[in-house]
């Protein structure tokens, strides 16, 4: 069972994330709103972080501005 509420996405690497996305599609207590949006956002931060790690910083940055507007749009738990 994920726990929203302690969730940190900003302190998981790409394949804590990866891992992440696969469970929120077997999670059935989170809404599936939230969920797809959260599995959203941790898709567009590994391409963020692997893009950052090959040096392609503008793509990168791109990336974490989508995450920004996903996070912006997610219920307060």
């Amino acid at each position: 069972m994920i726990d929203v509420s302690t969730l940190n996405l900003d302190g998981m690497d790409p394949d804590e994330l990866e891992d992440l996305v696969n469970d929120l599609a077997d999670e059935t207590d989170i809404p599936r709103c939230v969920r797809v949006s959260l599995a959203q956002y941790a898709e567009h931060k590994i391409i963020a972080m692997r893009h950052r790690s090959r040096g392609y910083i503008s793509v990168a940055r791109q990336e974490e501005k989508i995450c920004d507007r996903i996070y912006n749009t997610l219920p307060v738990i």
